[in-house]
């Protein structure tokens, strides 16, 4: 690497970078955490929700989300008409990495909310089962 650099002797590889015509520029950090700040504001936005749940269920639809589907009866399905706050998170959070981060970017922006950069540290729920209340049928 001297001879491609023509580095001198005890010098750090930075200044012959620079000596030699190379800028030198500090990598952007992300904060991956910082989705806590989205989920705070999006708990505020949902506390008012409850009564309007066809809304939640197409920001979830808009945002890419495919929504489950409800059950009127054992073994007879149905379109999801209304949701809980808290199966509204588990739908967003229930994705990959990539996937759940574009689809709380995309949910802030429609909502005027802080867009996140990362998504490390959101608990994942089971996939098998990710509703919390199922309203349409008793169990």
């Amino acid at each position: 690497m001297r001879t491609i650099l023509k580095e001198e002797p005890n010098e750090d590889c930075f200044k012959a970078l620079k000596r030699n015509g190379f800028e030198i520029v500090a990598k952007q950090k992300k904060d991956l955490y910082n989705w806590t700040q989205t989920h705070l504001e999006l708990a505020s936005y949902l506390k008012d929700k409850r009564s309007n749940t066809s809304e939640l269920i197409e920001l979830l639809k808009e945002s890419g989300v495919n929504v489950m589907q409800d059950q009127s009866q054992p073994g007879i399905s149905i379109p999801l008409e209304e949701m809980d706050p808290f199966t509204f998170i588990c739908h967003i959070y229930k994705y990959g990495e990539k996937k759940r981060l574009d689809i709380i970017q995309k949910i802030a922006k429609k909502l005027g909310l802080f867009i996140p950069d990362g998504e490390r540290g959101i608990q994942v729920p089971m996939l098998k089962k990710y509703g919390c209340f199922h309203i349409s049928m008793s169990v």
